[in-house]
């Protein structure tokens, strides 16, 4: 008998566990959830849509691609850090020969 109620207790004991953890489990899905959209959101609101290819020539710079295509009132770092991330670039070094892809609509 005292096999039995010892046993009882272990069961009672996992279930107030379980029933405690639920309640915390899901209010930490319901965040991750949210973050993750959120992110997706954000990023797709910043991402442009449609690229330029460009060939780069002799004497192009990535902050010449930004002047050109940000025009006066526009923070043209912030360009140039853009082509860098999305052309996979450590620095803004670019070389004649090489395709890069250019953001458009960032005016």
């Amino acid at each position: 008998m005292n096999d039995y109620l010892n046993c009882s207790r272990k069961r009672c004991r996992f279930k107030d566990f379980f029933e405690k953890l639920i309640p915390i489990f899901s209010i930490f899905l319901i965040v991750l959830v949210s973050l993750m959209w959120m992110k997706l959101c954000i990023s797709q609101a910043q991402s442009p849509k449609t690229y330029e290819k460009r060939l780069v020539q002799e004497g192009d710079t990535l902050w010449g691609y930004a002047q050109e295509k940000c025009g006066l009132n526009a923070d043209i770092r912030e360009y140039v850090w853009k082509v860098r991330e999305v052309n996979k670039l450590e620095d803004a070094k670019i070389l004649p020969g090489q395709v890069i892809m250019l953001p458009e609509g960032e005016e």
